[in-house]
């Protein structure tokens, strides 16, 4: 008898149907009586000051109704961690997009012509763009007040006491790492290395763009649709904001198109919470294109220096990292992406010193969000292409070199936690088989490169989950997590009825409405399986209790003697007889669940030290096979190998796709995506001038590896695994370039102009 019936097995998305025939409706569709239309007026200066506003020329307009500036907003600041954005201007914009005035009109268009009409003055203030200028003595201060800002907890009310913003610079946070004595490490070594690498900034480009609608009762209720990633941290934010309890705050997620960590903060809905407020009436905003780039930022771009001082024979003895990354004149979600990528930059390696300096910088730009993988894609694209370099520069494998160092179940990180469930070697070893590494290319100008992996789960954060079985033995699911496109709601109805003995057809799942599920902190940081899923599990085990309880009164059979099986209750025994759970059910039987994270978070602020920085950790492996056409400098990847220790597969078919959509994104942000500025101005800022990779551009063959350890904190022994396929692309591909062509590509994206100049460097400016 198989071990599981539901679980492990390859289930299409339940909604599948309903997204490819247009009957599911998102944020966007939504449509009340009497909805007005909003549209938001926004800076076209990185920086400057608002010497006057006029909006009598726009609430005169025919079908206007209402006007809406920092005036008539509460005299507080937003922020997932630092409360360091006004929701509209009151004095001072600081990026070319910042929200100045907001217009509620009877059409999109009357909306649109009133925002041309109010008129502003502005004095234009100094600015910096690039990470030098920003961290340089005299620099034009991004945040003048920055010492006076309101700092939040991350997953708890408490401060973090490790952020300390520096007052007077543009400094928003510098995160270190020290273990050991990385000076006496580099006198140790026989050689030392040092390269730099650039990253750029790359948008989330969902299909869906950013929407919200709000509704505000008489009494004061507040009710939103919009497309977010998280209903009931937002509904908390929103409640702070407006002084309101949180049972005053309803926020519905419906479904998303797209989110990628996008979608994860405050965005358009403490605006149309004011219009709908100011004018009594429902209000919707949708995001243009092009306003989605201008607003919302994108993946946090930056420079990292990485020093390795090794022996002759490959040990790494010591290791000095320096970031700098731009935090545009918004912090979002900075902070945390720039302590957690601190402690992975130096690899999945043992180092026995470790010296790391995080800089997080305010700049006059849009500030970046959270993006998929949270920083890890940036880091470890220096770090994994470092360590090629060092090999092939001590004539050593790479594949060898990393495997000599690569972390080991029960070794210490740097800052001091034990880590358990380490497969890294597994992983390697197994995407080296996967593209041949032992064997000679007979393609011209062919090559293969490796990269390792690893990645977090934010720590201490809480998903509770509802699961109710009604009288007909169906079963309905009540989560906070959003399924944002991942398939985490089949994955949620297959936990139930594995739990609960029913076909999986029989459950359905209800998420993203705070009015109608549990917490749940949200869909990000590769958590929905592991956290919402174990919630899932308990209140699907609570339920079958309770039914086996009334089964045992009503048959006179004791507890232990019986299990349900396909819908029906029956003796452990007697597998082929059974009764319909339905005849114990006099009304619904409803079972609660709650899966608080582990990890801390909490570091030392002088030595980076935490006992447990995370709730776990994720080991992966991408291999890559490129050609590469010297003359055009065009690489083709043939084929990209993505192996991950996911500790067990709930859904095979759902962890396939995730790899591989993970896997276009990498090839993505690895060969053309960039936000490109003209000082703080986005100059590309929609779908025909930012690249996206089309069909075209994909591997000839993605081959998604799954090792299966059940060593996950997981239900059944899952890890999650929505961020750890984007993360070792860009590594993969540029150690694979190397091995084809001879030459080192250290800034991204990978252009065909970059590799063609460190082709032919003569009169060309040298190596990218």
């Amino acid at each position: 008898m198989a071990e599981f019936t539901t679980v492990g097995r390859p289930i299409p998305k339940l909604d599948a149907i309903d997204k490819v025939t247009g009957r599911h409706r998102y944020p966007l569709d939504v449509v009340l009586p009497g909805m007005l239309w909003g549209k938001v007026l926004r800076s076209p200066y990185p920086h400057a000051r608002i010497r006057r506003m006029d909006t009598r020329a726009a609430e005169a307009m025919l079908g206007v109704v209402a006007v809406l500036t920092a005036r008539d907003l509460p005299k507080k600041r937003v922020g997932n961690v630092i409360k360091d954005q006004e929701v509209l201007a009151t004095e001072v914009v600081r990026y070319v997009g910042d929200a100045v005035a907001a217009v509620a009109a009877v059409s999109e268009a009357v909306a649109e012509a009133a925002c041309r009409a109010i008129e502003v003055e502005w004095e234009e203030l100094p600015a910096v763009f690039e990470v030098e200028e920003a961290i340089a003595p005299g620099a034009a201060v991004v945040h003048e007040d920055l010492a006076t800002y309101e700092i939040r907890g991350v997953t708890t009310s408490a401060t973090i006491p490790f952020l300390r913003p520096q007052g007077g610079t543009n400094i928003c946070h510098h995160f270190k790492l020290r273990h050991g004595d990385v000076e006496q490490g580099f006198r140790e070594a026989a050689h030392v290395f040092e390269d730099e690498f650039s990253f750029q900034m790359i948008h989330h480009a969902p299909l869906e763009p950013h929407s919200s609608i709000a509704q505000v009762l008489p009494s004061g209720e507040v009710t939103v649709w919009s497309s977010v990633q998280n209903v009931h941290r937002i509904r908390q934010w929103l409640a702070e904001y407006f002084d309101l309890p949180q049972s005053k705050v309803r926020v519905i997620a419906l479904k998303l198109g797209g989110g990628f960590g996008g979608k994860i903060t405050l965005t358009l809905e403490p605006i149309v919470v004011g219009l709908a407020r100011k004018t009594g009436k429902p209000v919707k905003i949708v995001m243009t294109r092009t306003e989605t780039f201008i607003a919302t930022g994108g993946r946090r771009p930056g420079r990292m220096t990485i020093r390795s001082g090794v022996t002759t024979d490959g040990r790494i003895l010591a290791r000095q990292v320096r970031i700098l990354w731009n935090g545009g004149a918004v912090s979002e979600s900075g902070p945390i992406s720039v302590s957690l990528t601190a402690l992975v930059c130096s690899g999945p390696y043992r180092i026995p010193n470790v010296h790391v300096d995080s800089y997080l910088l305010y700049t006059n730009r849009i500030g970046p969000r959270a993006f998929r993988g949270l920083g890890a894609p940036q880091v470890l694209w220096a770090t994994e292409s470092h360590m090629d370099i060092v090999a092939r520069k001590l004539a050593l494998d790479p594949l060898d070199f990393r495997l000599r160092n690569a972390l080991e179940e029960g070794d210490r990180a740097p800052w001091g936690e034990t880590l358990h469930g380490v497969t890294l070697k597994e992983c390697l070893q197994r995407a080296a088989a996967e593209i041949g590494w032992a064997e000679r290319s007979q393609e011209p100008d062919a090559g293969r490169g490796i990269a390792a992996i690893w990645k977090w789960t934010v720590p201490g954060t809480l998903s509770q989950a509802l699961v109710k079985v009604h009288e007909d033995g169906t079963v309905a699911v009540m989560t906070g997590v959003a399924d944002v496109g991942t398939g985490s709601s089949t994955v949620m109805a297959q936990i139930a009825a594995e739990e609960l003995g029913v076909d999986v057809e029989q459950v359905s799942v209800v998420v993203g409405d705070t009015e109608l599920t549990p917490y749940d902190y949200g869909s990000t940081s590769s958590r929905s399986t592991v956290h919402a899923g174990n919630a899932v599990k308990q209140g699907a085990e609570s339920a079958r209790r309770q039914i086996l309880e009334h089964a045992a009164a009503e048959l006179g059979v004791p507890v232990a003697e019986l299990e349900i099986r396909r819908g029906r209750v029956g003796r452990i025994d007697r597998p082929d007889e059974g009764v319909p759970i339905s005849r114990f059910l006099k009304g619904y039987v409803l079972g609660f669940g709650s899966f608080h994270g582990g990890g801390q978070g909490l570091f030392d602020p002088d030595t980076g030290a935490s006992p447990r920085a995370a709730h776990e950790w994720k080991y992966g492996a991408t291999g890559a096979v490129v050609t590469v056409d010297r003359e055009t400098g065009r690489v083709r990847v043939k084929r990209l190998v993505s192996v991950h220790d996911i500790g067990f597969a709930i859904n095979p078919l759902s962890v396939e796709t995730q790899i591989q959509g993970a896997a276009v994104m990498g090839i993505g942000a690895t060969f053309l995506e960039e936000v490109v500025f003209d000082g703080g101005r986005i100059v590309n800022p929609n779908f025909m001038d930012y690249l996206l990779p089309t069909a075209t551009d994909v591997p000839d063959e993605i081959a998604p590896i799954v090792i299966e350890s059940r060593k996950g904190d997981g239900p059944y022994g899952a890890k999650g695994i929505g961020e750890p396929p984007i993360v070792g692309v860009s590594p993969a591909v540029a150690n694979a370039i190397e091995d084809a062509v001879g030459v080192r590509i250290r800034d991204l994206p990978i252009t065909p102009e970059r590799v063609a100049r460190a082709l032919n460097p003569i009169g060309q400016g040298g190596q990218g």
